[in-house]
């Protein structure tokens, strides 16, 4: 180390995989937070029942990165969407309750990440959409991942107190409809966008 000038050190600091990945790690975590929070904001002009959009484009975003990076960003999304939706006030709306926003915000990314994980496992689903089967794949992950994140996602908001018992059916296809509508109309896009990058 004591032979090495300054231009060594810079190049050695740039090439360590662990700040290389790191650095990554760094620029997917706040890339994916500032397209949520757009997204997110957007979104919440068309409501649909129980403050859910019906029109849901952060799904599709959300999607897409976990199929092109991996379920194991999962982490990585949840804290950025939690961090994006604190953003525009909605921890506010929470109390401020540590576990009401942790379980109420990243619900759907518990979901979402093993139906990720099976459609890659099975090679069920590709980047490129290339065949019809792939296209319908997708489509059946836009039904199943809401469907089972929905009711889920309703729940959270009914035991943290921002909903009535009596309107979870209608929250429920609420949800299940605006992130249906998100994926299918935005995950082709943001995943041949994130490929790019």
């Amino acid at each position: 180390m004591l032979g090495m000038n300054n231009s060594h050190i810079e190049k050695l600091k740039y090439e360590s995989p662990f700040i290389k990945r790191w650095c990554d790690l760094s620029l997917v975590g706040f890339g994916y937070c500032l397209s949520f929070y757009v997204l997110f904001t957007i979104s919440g002009m068309m409501s649909g029942l129980a403050e859910f959009s019906l029109w849901y484009p952060a799904a599709g975003v959300r999607f897409a990165l976990i199929f092109v990076m991996g379920w194991r960003y999962g982490l990585i999304a949840a804290i950025a969407e939690i961090t994006a939706q604190g953003m525009t006030g909605e921890w506010a709306s929470w109390g401020y309750h540590p576990s009401f926003i942790a379980f109420g915000m990243s619900t759907s990314l518990m979901v979402y990440c093993p139906i990720v994980a099976l459609m890659q496992h099975f090679k069920l689903l590709t980047i490129s959409l290339n065949r019809f089967s792939h296209v319908g794949w997708l489509c059946v992950a836009a039904l199943i991942a809401p469907a089972l994140a929905a009711p889920l996602s309703v729940l959270g908001q009914i035991w943290g107190g921002r909903m009535p018992v009596d309107i979870f059916w209608p929250a429920t296809l609420s949800f299940w409809t605006g992130d249906i509508v998100g994926i299918l109309m935005v995950a082709p896009f943001a995943m041949m966008l994130i490929v790019a990058f």
